[in-house]
């Protein structure tokens, strides 16, 4: 994962970007802090998922034939069995039965698009060997 700076994002927004598309959906400290980090690097934020349901969202990206690959599981919210599961009414279901939030939207999980209808052809990968930090259990992303 790469991270960058506040000035390298702005930096890089004078190459070409001229927008910034984010995927929150109604936490407002997400909402606060990516508006204004675009408007620093002077330029668009556009949250085109903002206050939609969460479960109407997670079921419509399955359903359209995205397929996310679940990475990193934040264990005190959710146990690691789910590490490797690709997203799907199953997975949501036993996510929901663990109490967690199906989208991942308060850190529960985070997720790897590797295929949809907007590809061009899946993204091949495999993954490197359970890593265990503090809470967090993650799978890496090899080529």
């Amino acid at each position: 994962m790469q991270i960058i700076s506040r000035k390298s994002f702005a930096n890089k927004r004078r190459m070409v970007q001229r927008s910034a598309c984010s995927g929150d959906i109604d936490i407002e400290g997400h909402l606060e802090w990516c508006t204004n980090i675009c408007k620093e690097a002077d330029i668009e934020a556009y949250f085109p998922l903002w206050q939609e349901s969460r479960e109407k969202l997670v079921r419509e990206f399955i359903a359209e034939g995205f397929t996310a690959n679940i990475t990193v599981v934040d264990t005190t919210r959710l146990s690691d069995n789910h590490l490797g599961m690709i997203l799907s009414e199953e997975t949501i279901q036993s996510i929901s039965e663990e109490g967690a939030d199906i989208c991942g939207e308060n850190g529960e999980y985070h997720s790897f698009v590797s295929d949809g209808p907007i590809f061009s052809y899946p993204i091949p990968f495999s993954y490197g060997e359970k890593i265990v930090q503090d809470q967090f259990a993650r799978l890496p992303i090899c080529e």
